[in-house]
């Protein structure tokens, strides 16, 4: 009996974007896939151009200003921007596997290890269906990059137990009483991943239809 169902999900930038991921309740059964670059550029670059980063040749006051008028500043167009990077990004595979989960009342946690492309997604934000954000129905963890943490220039800090201290909230769901089924986001879990595993007819996927091949595996 699997309680706790954890992902490790693994992304490196090549030729391609190339992903890996396993659950650790079934090490050995690991799913490897690769994306053509062009499937996720577009969101990508949008997203670079909503965010405060200085853009080549940029100023960091006209990145400010650029962003201020960006989609993140726009509650529809941010909408917009955060389903189109759930579309390009979430393998087809991995959301039919969370949602067997979700059917089964567990509330999977996710461990995502972003490659340099991906660093800045905001993957807890992601809308994977209408009205649902990946954090609706997942715990999701963004663990620093291979290449970061094992950098040779990289500070380390020192252990100080009387250092400061860091509170970390984990606030009831609003509304409904906390002992019934809808205080619990898993309740809610059959349709988390809708917007991920659609076709670009916007008909989901059927359990029963041919495997599709892994440059195919991703909603448009």
């Amino acid at each position: 009996m699997v309680n706790r169902p954890t992902v490790q999900l693994k992304l490196i930038d090549a030729d391609g974007l190339f992903y890996s991921w396993r659950w650790e309740h079934d090490l050995g059964a690991i799913q490897n896939i690769m994306v053509e670059t062009a499937r996720v550029r577009p969101a990508l670059d949008a997203l670079a151009e909503a965010l405060p980063t200085p853009l080549p040749d940029e100023t960091v006051d006209q990145a400010l200003r650029r962003s201020l008028t960006g989609p993140l500043a726009d509650r529809g167009r941010e909408a917009g921007l955060a389903t189109a990077l759930a579309a390009s990004l979430i393998p087809y595979q991995l959301a039919m596997e969370m949602n067997a989960l979700l059917e089964q009342g567990l509330r999977p946690h996710v461990r995502i290890q972003p490659s340099l492309s991906t660093a800045q997604v905001p993957w807890e934000a992601l809308r994977v269906d209408e009205g649902e954000r990946f954090v609706t129905n997942a715990d999701v963890s963004v663990l620093p990059p291979a290449t970061v943490r094992n950098a040779p220039e990289r500070r380390r800090t020192a252990w100080e137990p009387d250092g400061a201290v860091v509170a970390v909230l984990d606030p009831k769901v609003p509304g409904p009483a906390a002992a019934s089924a809808r205080s619990s986001a898993r309740a809610q879990g059959s349709r988390i991943w809708g917007a991920c595993a659609r076709r670009s007819t916007g008909r989901p996927w059927n359990r029963a239809s041919p495997r599709p091949r892994a440059s195919s595996t991703w909603a448009t």
